[in-house]
């Protein structure tokens, strides 16, 4: 009995270990190719494309959102079938914390080590000092892509909160990461922690924004457009209704998204008499 459950389990482990190489042919050749991050995890959707050039098999490893490898394999004996195994490295990524107004937030920290993340996706660990954030919680952060100004799709989730540092873990579809500049940042609302600097410095906050916003507004990927109504709400919670209608008169109108919030809170105070 324990010989046939050996069995089985070799079986098993053996098939599975199949599934995870796919062949790729090159001439007359076969080469099985699996593909990993540095993790150890299988990239479900990593491909490769193999040549044969005289006696050698060129290889060309890829996968959304990690970097390319290559690699060679020698044919001059009789062997016809190869197998390789490729890790696939991140993309480089500079990843900085700010708070709404831009300031970067002291003693906070990014681990993008993808620890306890799929392979699917680009993980980021955002460690952020509870003083700096009072009010921890998905809607209060957002992932900003400097290259293009606009906010990145993501999954976020409070991890845990110790009495110095809130842990919160983000993860980006690498689909989404592979569009990305060389930096993103991580922003959040402090919740008025910025009421102490002067106008023009809010001023000059709200109109980054309202760019960011207008940007995705107007963004060719429909996905990005999708993500429109979430960042107004985050603007509009970090600063209030009359910061924006101030702005507004002074420097033009704002974006249609942004607009419907500040147009439903108003509705919503007179309906409620408050001032």
């Amino acid at each position: 009995m324990r010989k046939l459950i050996l069995g089985l389990l070799i079986f098993i482990i053996g098939f599975g270990t199949q599934l995870s190489a796919i062949p790729y042919n090159a001439g007359t050749y076969v080469v099985d190719v699996e593909i990993y991050n540095r993790n150890s995890l299988l990239i479900p959707d990593g491909y490769a494309k193999v040549h044969l050039k005289g006696n050698v098999i060129t290889g060309k490893v890829e996968a959304p959102g990690y970097e390319t490898s290559e690699f060679e394999i020698a044919v001059d004996g009789g062997q016809t079938y190869f197998k390789r195994i490729v890790v696939l490295n991140d993309i480089p990524k500079q990843i900085d914390v700010y708070t709404f107004i831009g300031e970067p937030v002291k003693s906070a920290y990014v681990d993008n080590r993808q620890y306890g993340f799929t392979a699917k996706d680009y993980g980021l660990s955002v460690f952020i000092p509870q003083k700096a954030w009072p009010n921890p919680c998905p809607q209060n952060i957002k992932v900003i892509d400097e290259l293009f100004g606009t906010p990145i799709n993501y999954t976020c989730e409070i991890a845990s909160q110790t009495d110095e540092f809130i842990c919160v873990k983000m993860a980006i579809p690498r689909d989404a990461i592979m569009m990305c500049g060389k930096r993103i940042f991580v922003m959040i609302n402090d919740e008025g922690g910025h009421n102490a600097v002067d106008g023009n410095e809010i001023d000059s906050a709200i109109k980054l924004n309202v760019d960011r916003l207008k940007n995705t507004e107007n963004s060719n990927n429909p996905l990005t457009r999708t993500l429109s109504e979430d960042f107004a709400q985050f603007i509009f919670n970090a600063t209030s209704a009359e910061k924006l209608i101030d702005y507004s008169k002074k420097y033009g109108p704002l974006p249609d998204s942004l607009s419907k919030k500040i147009e439903t809170s108003e509705k919503f105070r007179l309906l409620h008499g408050e001032k």
